[in-house]
This record gives C-alpha cells, structure tokens and sequence, in this order.
C-alpha cells in the first residue's frame, strides 16, 4: 500500500469509500469493509433468531424459581431455590446481553473516520476483552458453585455414603471444569474460524497507518 495514499485516507477518507484500481479489483480496504458487513450483519441475524429463545427461558426459570418462593418450605429445598434463582439470573443477563449487542451492531457507523472505525472494529470482534471475561468468568463461577450445593443436596447425601461425599464432590468439581473448558474451546474455535483473519487484518491496517503517520511526523520536523 502507498504511503501517501495511505496517509491521505486517514485524514480524510471515510470507512466505506474506498476506490477501485484500474484493473476494477476492489482496493484491500474496501475488501476489508465488505468483510466487516458481512460478517456484522450475519452475526445481527443469529443473535435475532436466538434471541427469542433465551427470553423464553429466561422467562420460564423465572416463572419456576418465583413459584418455588411460594411454596412451602418444606416441599422446597433452599439448596433447589438457590440453584433456580442463580440459574434464571443466568438466562436473564444473558438475554440482556444479547439485547444489548444487537443495538450495538445497528448503531456501527461505517462512515466514520477510518483510524476510530478501524478501533471499534477491532474491540467488536477481539475474543473477550476485559468486561466479557469478567462476566463470563462470574457467571460460570456463580452457577458451579449454585449447582455444586443442589448437586450434593439432591443426589450425593441421598446416594452416596458419608466417606464418599467429599470424592463425590470433586469429580463434581472436575467435570464441571471440564464442561466449561470444553465450552470454551469450542467458543475460541468458532471465533478462530469466523473472526480472527479479520481481527488480523484490521490490527495490520493499523499498524501501517501508525508507521505512515510517524513517517509523516519525520518529515514535518525535516528542515525545509
């Protein structure tokens, strides 16, 4: 990519306007910026198909966990409320998050200056920054340790005897670990898959235009 070319669309040129060479191949960047589209706009469209269902649910394990209030407590376990409390909190903040990422994905504004277009981009479709981790992280922790109780409540102190219970609650705990790492690993490897050659692509571009701008500062300060 020309230098000054480069130069001269960081300081004027907007994201999708981007020209085409003799040839009528599209210019890398306009590649670059369909890509974006694309993939926002497919992502936009599951996150609308599912989105539905995770109300639902979010609505039934409230239903059900507002109903276990009302009953009496002997005929409820706290151990059982916990567990479906911590699990339509779960469903709800989902649900909620996925409410939230959909009104993100429509207000991306494409015509922006291309070095905060090519910032947002690359926060959009990073793996997990900071905030997703934390609440990933917290969200699996609350649930493990919510279906850990109900878990030794409702089957191991039934079936299990007393010297058992300790083992029983750390194969618990491994295939819990297990599950997650498993979700995880499958999660990086659809974001692999789908995400990543952009992200690369995005954090190159921007590794250029920081190299063209220094040049452009050093031959500011060259004396004329």
């Amino acid at each position: 990519m020309n230098l000054n070319e480069l130069k001269h669309r960081h300081q004027a040129v907007k994201a999708p306007a981007i020209p085409q060479d003799d040839r009528g191949s599209a210019h890398p960047l306009n590649g670059l910026i369909d890509n974006l589209k694309a993939l926002e706009a497919k992502e936009a469209e599951q996150l609308k198909t599912a989105r539905p269902l995770w109300l639902i649910a979010a609505a039934a394990f409230l239903l059900l966990f507002v109903l276990s209030l009302c009953l009496p407590s002997d005929t409820v376990s706290p151990a059982r409320q916990w567990f479906g409390g911590v699990l339509a909190a779960v469903y709800v903040l989902i649900a909620v998050l996925l409410g939230r990422k959909l009104r993100q994905l429509a207000r991306i504004d494409y015509t922006e200056s291309l070095r905060s277009f090519l910032d947002k981009a690359e926060i959009r479709h990073r793996f997990m920054g900071p905030g997703a981790t934390w609440l990933a992280g917290s969200g699996l922790l609350a649930l493990g340790v919510a279906g850990g109780v109900y878990f030794t409540d409702a089957i191991l102190r039934r079936h299990v005897d007393p010297e058992h219970l300790v083992l029983g609650m750390v194969l618990y705990g491994l295939g819990y670990l297990l599950v997650c790492t498993a979700g995880i690993a499958f999660t990086y490897r659809n974001w692999s898959r789908d995400k990543s050659a952009l992200l690369a692509e995005v954090r190159k571009l921007k590794r250029e235009m920081t190299a063209d701008q220094a040049v452009a500062s050093g031959e500011a300060h060259l004396p004329g």
